[in-house]
């Protein structure tokens, strides 16, 4: 609890305060304490609710004197959570408590006797038992459909017209019927019955099946439920209108509705027997509907209430008019029923809505044509002619304006197909000059409207001889038309340059003699003359430039080289042009914003001096003034001299620059350049020093140099190098290298995976052949103790095995039977293989057989070997030792057949015919030869896949 004692020394404020309790009840009242102890929104919390702060008032004085000292409290009022206020006892004027918030004692009447409450909410009054009353109430469905019963509840809830909304419709309070006690156990309160139920397009009651007199429900509104008899079904009814009966319709009806006026528009609706029959008629406030005629419907529900409308008669002139929502949407026009209809019709050039039984009508109007003029106050004016309804303007009549004011001159019928508003504007007369215009809508593209919405929407435009100046809105808009003339001028800039040229412009703009200056110099007008031409005001063409710096002359690109075409076409200021300074296009004009620069070129000699020692020579093109002999230019890398300066009269513009020697400080000598020296004589560079990039040959390359020496050449000698690789297999091959002079020394060890190279001679080199070219020229085998001579060196005489220095080094020796490769620093190494002749025999599964000799490595097979294939198996019956190397490994021979069904031994086409000709290169299975049978040869081998077949008496196996 708060403790607001205090010194009475400090001025004192009036507190407004409310409590909430938890429980949802309230009490509030006022506090008096220090002007400083609070403001507007301090909370103070409390074990079962919290004080807020909701006003302050200070006093400026302590209101001790007054009987009113610091803590002082009262309670106002008090409002039970049902939202019930109650009296209190004490009331505001009285203190209930001098301790401050939470201090507060005080009494509640709760209708039999007073109740305590106070203390920061550990206190509250109950308002007891209340009064209860008997409400009738009607609940009205957003659907239409009406609900009637009757509520009973506290009299403190619900007053006669009070109403609560739902998702589908409204409950409003008719009556009260109060009892003036609590009814206890003789009456629950939220008691709800129905006692009626009303379908709104059907126009029936539908009977309860509760009887109306039982109760639907005890959670007062929306708790009600009750069933009703359509006709066909018991449809559940209520609960705030969540459950809603509706009758089947079974009827659509054709009606007219007649207005008060005359007019009239028929259609049909979807019904209900039980609402509507022929020959009714229903009045509203601006006519009535006639229903004609009814017939069976037994379409689907959901079509109840829609009406469509056919069409619509106008009474004034006898008009029928179509609808848009039956014959352009195909839609109905209203949802629930007569007088729900919402369409339009079309009256000629508008759809003109009509509906809700008669609110709306539609109305045709008769178009007139009208011609008019248009007077403005400076006195142009315009004439056209406007589409409106025939009793808005009459011949005569005047429509004033704030710039002047439209005569109508002409009525007459209108048949066309524009709509009323439609305005055309056919001619202009300009007062100054007393000259008439055709208009840019009605005479160059046909007839077409300058306006939608009547007098003050026209909006065109008139030629005045250079430009569309356009005109309308009432004389807001009003051409200005003026004769354009040519004026020659000259612009003198402040630094002595002029440019001279010509201008169509105004005749009132300039005259002969005007200056116009502007922040560079000043135009002067010098010629003035009639102007038949095309070109607009505004077009400016520049035919001249002074340079005043160099006394020369120049021709202008869009006066010359452009063909007199203008350099401008918004008059001053906009002129921009070139002229050819022998170099470039320099650009001048926009009042002297820009000028011409003129300079002569001249051709200068130079030498670069790098840090390094290094120089070259060249030429260069500039600007007279930008060099002199003897100027030093320097760079990151080095430095630029001047070393002449002459006149220049080639075609090469200015930074051309050309590199023709280079000096190498490393080896003494010097080169001639790429560019120079082997192209003749083409530029190295654009855009002067900094810009040359060449090269030189050093011997083996093209070597680069320039941009300011950060490209330098390198220029070393190359020398022949002899060298031996060693295997850690034991083997090795020697050969030669073409390589910087300063790379490698004699004994120099360079090392690989597989082993390393050995530097065993250097000498000069002054070959052809460049750095990094290696040659390998024999090769010794570690395993067979044999020397080779090379592929590249013996057999194509002396050519690379390389191009990369050592590691590209790759060739071949003959080993006897094949080019065996070797070389990138051992990768690859010469493998020689014994070779052994090999007796076999194949064993057909079918019986048959054939032998033969195979050359192949000694490490291949071994006696007594088997090879297994599909049709049968090869079986190594001997190795022989051979060095017979005119047939490579692989090398099969086939020597004789054997065909089982015989019992006979056949002679091969091949070995036996051809006296030793292999059958195959690629070892087993690569055999095809052929058998002579008796009276063919007959193919066999391939492993068996091919047997020969000799057509004699069987004989038996002979074969071990």
């Amino acid at each position: 609890m708060s403790q607001t004692l205090s010194g009475d020394n400090v001025t004192d404020s009036i507190f407004t305060w409310t409590f909430t309790a938890n429980s949802g009840d309230s009490w509030g009242g006022t506090l008096v304490d220090d002007g400083t102890r609070y403001v507007v929104g301090s909370i103070l919390n409390t074990a079962t609710g919290r004080y807020t702060i909701v006003a302050a008032a200070p006093q400026g004085v302590d209101l001790s004197a007054f009987g009113m000292n610091e803590g002082w409290i009262a309670v106002s009022w008090y409002r039970d959570a049902s939202g019930v206020f109650m009296v209190t006892r004490n009331g505001a004027g009285t203190a209930s408590g001098t301790a401050g918030l939470g201090s507060e004692v005080d009494a509640a009447w709760n209708g039999t006797a007073w109740d305590s409450f106070g203390l920061g909410g550990s206190d509250q009054a109950d308002p007891g038992d209340l009064a209860d009353s008997l409400f009738t109430w009607t609940f009205t469905a957003d659907s239409g459909d009406i609900m009637q019963g009757t509520l009973l509840d506290d009299t403190r809830n619900w007053d006669p017209g009070d109403t609560r909304r739902t998702a589908f419709g409204t409950y409003r309070i008719d009556t009260e019927i109060p009892y003036g006690r609590d009814l206890g156990s003789a009456g629950v309160e939220g008691t709800i019955t129905i006692v009626s139920y009303t379908d709104f397009f059907a126009d029936i009651q539908f009977t309860l099946e509760t009887g109306a007199s039982g109760p639907a429900g005890y959670g007062g509104f929306g708790s009600e439920w009750d069933r009703a008899w359509t006709g066909t079904a018991w449809m559940p009814v209520g609960q705030g209108g969540a459950l809603q009966a509706d009758r089947l319709p079974d009827r659509v009806f054709s009606w007219r509705f007649t207005a008060d006026n005359g007019d009239q528009y028929v259609g049909s609706m979807v019904g209900h027997s039980s609402a509507l029959t022929t020959g009714d008629r229903i009045e509203t406030d601006h006519g009535h509907y006639d229903i004609l005629q009814e017939n069976a419907y037994s379409g689907p529900a959901s079509a109840q209430g829609m009406v469509w409308v056919l069409r619509y008669y106008d009474a004034s002139l006898d008009t029928w008019m179509t609808t848009y929502q039956n014959s352009v949407a195909t839609t109905a026009s209203g949802t629930r029923g007569l007088g729900s209809e919402y369409d339009y019709a079309w009256d000629g050039d508008e759809w003109d809505d009509f509906g809700l039984g008669g609110v709306h009508l539609a109305s045709i109007e008769r178009n007139n044509l009208f011609g008019w003029t248009f007077t403005a106050n400076s006195g142009d004016r315009y004439t056209g002619w406007l589409i409106a309804a025939d009793d808005a303007y009459a011949a005569g009549d005047t429509v004033a304006g704030a710039q002047g004011r439209y005569q109508i001159t002409y009525e007459g019928t209108w048949g066309g197909a524009a709509g009323a508003g439609t305005i055309y504007t056919t001619s202009y007369s300009d007062a100054g000059s007393g000259r008439s215009f055709d208009t840019y809508r009605w005479g160059t593209v046909g007839g077409q409207p300058s306006g939608r919405a009547g007098f003050g929407s026209e909006y065109d435009y008139i030629w005045n001889g250079s430009e569309w100046d356009d005109f309308g809105v009432g004389g807001v808009h009003q051409a200005n038309y003026t004769i354009n003339t040519l004026h020659a001028f000259t612009f003198t800039a402040n630094s002595g340059d002029r440019y001279t040229g010509w201008l169509v412009e105004d005749s009132a703009r300039y005259a002969v003699g005007n200056m116009i200056a502007t922040s560079q110099g000043s135009y002067r007008i010098t010629w003035e003359g009639d102007w038949g031409g095309t070109q607009g005001r505004g077009s400016i063409w520049t035919d001249s430039y002074f340079d005043a710096a160099s006394g020369r002359s120049f021709g202008t690109y869009t006066w010359t080289a452009g063909g007199g075409r203008p350099s401008g076409q918004a008059g001053f200021g906009s002129e921009y042009d070139y002229i050819w300074t022998g170099t470039e296009w320099d650009d001048f004009g926009v009042g002297g914003v820009h000028q011409s620069t003129f300079t002569i070129n001249t051709l200068h000699a130079f030498t670069f001096t790098a840090s390094s020692g290094d120089r070259y020579s060249g030429w260069l093109i500039e600007d007279s003034t930008r060099y002199a002999v003897g100027d030093t230019i320097t760079t990151s890398q080095g430095s630029y001299r001047i070393t002449f300066e002459g006149d220049w009269g080639g075609t090469q513009g200015r930074g051309s620059i050309w590199t023709d020697s280079y000096f190498d400080a490393g080896t003494g000598r010097s080169f001639a350049t790429y560019f120079w020296g082997t192209l003749g004589a083409q530029p190295s560079g654009r855009s002067g020093f900094g810009s040359e990039y060449d090269y030189i040959w050093d011997g083996d390359e093209w070597d680069d140099f320039g941009v300011g020496g950060i490209h330098q050449a390198n220029v070393t000698v190359n020398t022949l190098f002899g060298w031996t690789f060693t295997a850690n297999s034991g083997d090795r091959y020697t050969g030669w290298l073409i390589q910087d002079d300063t790379r490698y020394a004699v004994g120099d060890t360079i090392a690989t995976s597989q082993g390393s190279y050995r530097i065993t001679h250097e000498g000069p080199w002054g070959g052809t052949a460049g750095k990094n070219t290696i040659w390998t020229t024999s090769y010794f085998d570690a395993g067979s103790n044999q020397t080779f001579e090379t592929y590249f060196w013996n057999t194509i005489g002396g050519q690379p095995s390389g191009r990369g220095g050592f590691g590209s080094e790759y060739d071949y020796v003959w080993d006897g039977r094949e080019w065996d490769d070797f070389g990138v620093g051992g990768v690859h190494q010469v493998r020689v293989e014994r070779a052994v002749m090999v007796s076999w025999i194949f064993r057909a599964t079918s019986g048959d057989a054939y032998t033969g000799l195979l050359l192949e490595d000694a490490e291949t097979y071994a006696p007594g070997d088997t090879i297994v294939r599909p049709n049968g198996t090869y079986t190594i019956q001997s190795e022989t030792d051979t060095n017979r190397t005119d047939y490579g490994i692989g090398t099969i021979w086939t020597a004789a057949y054997y065909d089982a069904g015989s019992a006979t031994w056949l002679t091969t086409h091949y070995y036996g015919f051809y006296d030793g000709l292999p059958s195959g290169r690629s070892g087993f299975g690569s055999e095809y030869d052929f058998a002579w049978d008796g009276d063919e040869w007959d193919d066999f081998g391939v492993a068996g896949l091919h047997q020969a077949d000799v057509e004699r008496a069987s004989a038996p196996e002979v074969l071990g």
